[in-house]
């Protein structure tokens, strides 16, 4: 216990000794890339919403208020980790959903959540360029998403895969060894969770036409 604290007061140290060399001298290349590189999922991920969100709303989607009620509206979407969490933890809670609990407790919201009929598509949306470090990391957790599964059967697990690596993981006939390894886990996953989808842009409007959504 005694080592972990001294290394946390040191790296503390560290980091501000540094910040304030580099805040007189300026920040290496390297540096600025690898704080790009932390924060590059964060801008994609709004890039990909608003690619999700220019899809539904020509077919008559609309983003529920709370002065609307999820279980007499139709065809509506939610953002919970943009401002619709109320909304949202008000409709699993009516749904008596399963992962509630799993997502209050890493304190992790989807991205999205549509509602056609009487069927919920519960949704993760992320870019990848490449794969390597944190984007691997990423890659395991929207993995692991489509292995959730709910006894109510109309509610459905989605991730809304995009960028240069969904075409290599979903579209290549030629894989990487890694890469192959990881369609495989997704392959076993949807097998055992037939209700649950992961898509690039365009298997998410393939699954918006084969459900009758437009």
């Amino acid at each position: 216990l005694k080592k972990k604290q001294f290394i946390y007061e040191m790296l503390q140290r560290y980091c501000i000794e540094r910040h304030s060399m580099y805040s007189s001298h300026g920040y290496s290349n390297a540096i600025l890339q690898v704080m790009c590189d932390n924060y590059s999922h964060k801008r994609n991920s709004k890039t990909t919403i608003d690619k999700i969100i220019d899809t539904i709303e020509p077919m008559g989607f609309r983003r529920l208020s709370e002065k609307m009620s999820f279980l007499d509206e139709n065809n509506f979407y939610l953002l919970p980790d943009k401002g619709d969490v109320d909304v949202y933890k008000q409709m699993a809670r009516e749904l008596s959903l399963e992962t509630q609990a799993l997502s209050q407790e890493q304190d992790k919201l989807p991205d999205f959540v549509l509602k056609y009929a009487d069927e919920y598509y519960i949704g993760e949306a992320k870019m990848m360029k490449g794969s390597g470090g944190g984007q691997d990391k990423q890659l395991v957790e929207i993995i692991n998403f489509i292995r959730y599964q709910e006894q109510n059967k109309k509610v459905h697990y989605v991730v809304y895969f995009d960028g240069e690596y969904a075409n290599m993981l979903l579209c290549s006939t030629r894989r990487s060894p890694k890469i192959d390894r990881q369609y495989q886990d997704i392959v076993r996953c949807l097998t055992v969770n037939p209700g649950n989808f992961f898509v690039n842009p365009d298997g998410f409007h393939a699954l918006l036409k084969d459900r009758n959504l437009e």
